[in-house]
């Protein structure tokens, strides 16, 4: 049972047949340069990226030191707020035991 495309096809003439061959030959030919384009291209946009990495790449470490800077101000408060926190609690602790020696004397 012949398909639609295999009664298209017989319909066609030898010199249709020979004008799609080579339009399918022109296109293949045409998607590998495509392809070979793209792969170039590819390279230079990795190429311009890296350069403009390095060329940011002062802004870069700046960036990096300021975030390890406030990280570690960060770290610092936080500590100077358990250390307050602590001598509070040992100030309430002496007091406490203050007030308990006052009440046996």
């Amino acid at each position: 049972m012949p398909t639609s495309m295999s009664k298209l096809l017989s319909q066609l003439s030898r010199a249709d047949l020979e004008r799609l061959l080579e339009t399918k030959s022109e296109v293949e030919s045409l998607e590998s340069r495509r392809d070979e384009l793209q792969a170039e291209l590819d390279k230079v946009e990795k190429k311009l990226a890296k350069l403009a990495g390095a060329a940011l790449g002062n802004g870069r470490r700046k960036t990096a030191k300021k975030k390890a800077a406030k990280k570690k101000a960060t770290k610092k408060k936080a500590t100077k707020k358990k250390a307050t926190k602590k001598k509070a609690t040992k100030k309430k602790a002496t007091k406490k035991k203050a007030t308990k020696k006052k009440a046996a004397k």
